[in-house]
């Protein structure tokens, strides 16, 4: 499978390659919005994923070992680019490269994407993934099942830099630092979308969302940093369901 669910054009700094070989570019995220070809639907893609699971573990790949892999499907969301979303995580970029290579030089690799081709059309993206909060309760799982997914697409307002929307993430982080959440902040590598950053965060459940979500715009200081990050972005907002097809070995 080849392909995106959304994302951003910023001006990212890329390393110049160095001698030092024990640096590593990451995490990695890449994305896919995908299209229902005629008569599928999402039951397809469990299928698919499930025999996806099946060749990367016949493949035996430790760099594949690592790879993690959701499915986002619009919930109180609009997707002018596809009918889904899916995500994969990375460690770094070398390991990206070499679970790749051993994935599409594969016969297995080669029967598991012949099946995604037949489920759907995707488009895809590679993005830097900074991740800003894992504070689900099971911490051996990078993002569990999550049945409220929020995703914000966003684009820095005339004037605004990365730098100061950092300072606003990092009051955020310690407000929730014991919030059960994961939230991601996602900036392009390889990618041509209209936004600049992405942001997505993950609830267990929608009763979580909403606990969670009511006492954040009732608070004085949740208030004030949502503003914080108003004068710095604009963002479009969408709420999906999410499901894991691979666990994966990422933070």
């Amino acid at each position: 499978m080849r392909t995106t669910i959304l994302l951003a054009i910023l001006a990212i700094a890329v390393p110049a390659l160095a001698d030092n070989h024990g640096e590593q570019l990451g995490g990695i995220a890449e994305t896919f919005s995908c299209t229902f070809n005629e008569g599928k639907s999402p039951e397809d893609i469990w299928s698919s994923a499930e025999f996806f699971n099946k060749q990367v573990d016949k493949i035996g790949s430790d760099d594949l070992n690592s790879y993690f892999a959701a499915v986002l499907l619009p919930f109180r969301a609009n997707m002018d680019n596809g009918d889904y979303g899916w995500i994969g995580y990375w460690p770094d970029l070398n390991t990206m490269a070499r679970g790749l290579d051993d994935y599409l030089t594969s016969s297995e690799g080669a029967a598991a994407d012949e099946r995604f081709l037949d489920v759907a059309v995707c488009k895809a993206n590679t993005w830097l993934r900074t991740p800003l909060l894992t504070n689900f309760p099971d911490e051996d799982n990078a993002t569990p099942d999550a049945d409220a997914v929020e995703v914000h697409w966003c684009t820095l307002r005339d004037g605004a830099t990365l730098a100061e929307v950092e300072e606003a993430e990092a009051e955020f982080v310690g407000l929730n630092g014991d919030a059960a959440i994961a939230v991601d902040r996602w900036t392009p590598f390889l990618a041509n979308t209209p936004s600049d950053l992405v942001y997505l965060v993950a609830h267990e459940d929608l009763p979580s969302f909403g606990s969670w979500q009511t006492a954040w715009q009732t608070s004085e200081k949740g208030q004030a940093n949502g503003e914080a990050f108003n004068e710095l972005v604009n963002c479009e907002s969408g709420l999906f369901t999410g499901r894991v097809l691979r666990q994966g070995d990422v933070d």
